[in-house]
């Protein structure tokens, strides 16, 4: 595996994590159960949304290895 593979594999993760992982901050959010619950919440609800944009544009949706 090549660097520039492994680079495109870390990138991927990397959305595929934050696509997991801010929609349970924004729900967390909207929910009250986090400080600064609205600001936070909105926040994670966008980076979620441009989290999927960039995925399947840049990826097409999957990890080509």
């Amino acid at each position: 595996m090549s660097f520039k593979d492994r680079d495109h594999h870390a990138r991927y993760r990397k959305l595929v994590r934050g696509i997991f992982i801010f929609p349970i901050i924004a729900i967390l959010g909207f929910l009250d159960l986090i400080p600064n619950a609205r600001m936070v919440a909105w926040g994670s609800l966008a980076i979620f949304v441009v989290s999927l944009i960039v995925l399947y544009v840049s990826f097409g949706g999957k990890d080509d290895k």
